[in-house]
């Protein structure tokens, strides 16, 4: 079933009959469908998202980058009201705080800009059309 699919690589006329894989074949309309079909399911604003504020590997390096800026927000702010600067201990809580919140917080809307923006059944699509046998 497997060669059906992929072999002959080129057209080949085997009597009145002209044979070439299914997939190459059809690789427009495969590319269509699987772009459609990736781009809504697997890797999507959503999907992203969820990994960066969930996956064990992603999530110290999203906590890193968000513990500077409230850092660097609690430093300009506390002047202000308090003495002293927020010790580390404050910083970490708030950080682990906001990441575990954020997922409320990000609306339809955003995965919907952020889908188009990234383009990506657009550009799988074009790159699976373009793939040569």
């Amino acid at each position: 079933a497997l060669k059906w699919i992929f072999e002959p690589v080129y057209p080949t006329k085997i009597g009145p009959f002209l044979v070439q894989g299914m997939f190459l074949r059809r690789q427009p309309e495969v590319a269509a469908e699987f772009s459609k079909f990736f781009a809504s399911k697997i890797i999507n604003s959503q999907q992203i998202w969820s990994s960066i504020l969930t996956d064990p590997s992603t999530t110290p390096a999203l906590a890193s980058i968000l513990s500077k800026h409230v850092r660097s927000l609690l430093n300009i702010v506390s002047l202000g009201l308090f003495q002293g600067i927020p010790t580390d201990n404050t910083i970490q809580q708030i950080t682990s705080q906001t990441i575990k919140q954020l997922p409320h917080y990000l609306p339809s809307g955003l995965h919907q800009y952020v889908d188009k923006t990234l383009g990506l059944e657009h550009t799988l699509r074009v790159k699976m059309e373009a793939m040569s046998p």
